[in-house]
């Protein structure tokens, strides 16, 4: 579930092999949680650029992960014949637009709207695209004036071969809190999908929202691509959003992605691979939407 597809630069394999990683930091062990992009030429590159005497070794490794849904992303050759400008072209066919180098090995090369990772910025833990979305994610502070729609496609990527979601948020079906659920969560899930919402009941004027009856037309009008269920509770409190295989705590709630673009709150949050959260006991169903 939690994978960014990845685009790697030959030069990590050579600081690999040369051992300019060392444990715990090496980057290989943090490559493990994500998706390499890979195709034949790729493969060649990186086949050419490490020493002859770890060839072996590195064909291996690709080899053990190449065509893979869980550990690579694999593209058809293209028409270029400049390998590493086809990387960055793969690169920026991905949700993340990730790309783990040295700056020299693509230096001359046009990296707008790529998110080039260097090594050094990996040991030091700089707060980049592909330290930020590695596991453990614990206590992530988006501050005040964020980019709403980057975490959006953050959420996005999150919800990738998702078949059923659980939001808890007793505030989801205000006038902000439904405005910022559909602009920037809902379009994000694939449709089809079963989402299960928790929430209390928000009496919502601007929106025609007044009685249970109010929500429940609601639902069935505007969200029936997908199959929507919704649970009342007067006691639920907490912000998260429950996916197959993490629990992702919102300390502000879905409502931190504000309408406006930027986010108006600070909000905290974090990701761990256990579920422990409890559904609220008091819950009620109310509606579906198909």
């Amino acid at each position: 579930m939690y994978k960014l597809s990845i685009g790697v630069g030959s030069s990590m394999f050579k600081r690999k092999f040369e051992n300019l990683f060392t444990d715990p930091l090496d980057f290989f062990s943090k490559l493990s949680q994500h998706r390499l992009i890979l195709s034949p030429s790729i493969e060649e590159y990186y086949l050419s650029c490490v020493p002859s005497d770890y060839e072996d070794v590195l064909q291996q490794y690709l080899s053990s992960i190449d065509n893979v849904d869980e550990t690579s992303h694999s593209f058809a050759d293209g028409d270029s014949d400049d390998i590493r400008q086809f990387i960055i072209d793969c690169v920026k066919q991905v949700k993340m637009r990730t790309l783990v180098s040295e700056e020299s090995e693509f230096d001359g090369y046009s990296l707008t709207k790529v998110n080039l990772v260097t090594p050094k910025s990996i040991l030091e833990h700089e707060n980049n695209s592909f330290n930020k979305f590695t596991f453990p994610i614990t206590n992530h502070i988006v501050p005040e004036g964020a980019n709403c729609e980057s975490y959006s496609k953050w959420f996005g990527h999150l919800f990738e071969n998702e078949k059923c979601i659980t939001i808890m948020d007793p505030y989801l079906f205000s006038d902000a809190g439904l405005e910022s659920f559909n602009k920037y969560y809902l379009s994000q899930i694939e449709e089809n999908v079963e989402i299960i919402i928790y929430c209390s009941f928000q009496s919502n004027k601007s929106s025609g929202l007044v009685t249970e009856k109010d929500l429940s037309k609601m639902v069935k009008e505007k969200f029936d691509k997908w199959n929507v269920h919704v649970y009342l509770s007067p006691s639920i409190h907490d912000r998260y959003i429950l996916l197959s295989g993490a629990q992702i705590s919102l300390g502000y709630g879905l409502g931190f992605l504000h309408p406006s673009g930027t986010t108006r709150k600070s909000c905290t949050i974090s990701v761990t691979t256990d579920r422990i959260v409890k559904l609220p006991e008091d819950a009620r169903f109310i509606c579906n939407s198909q």
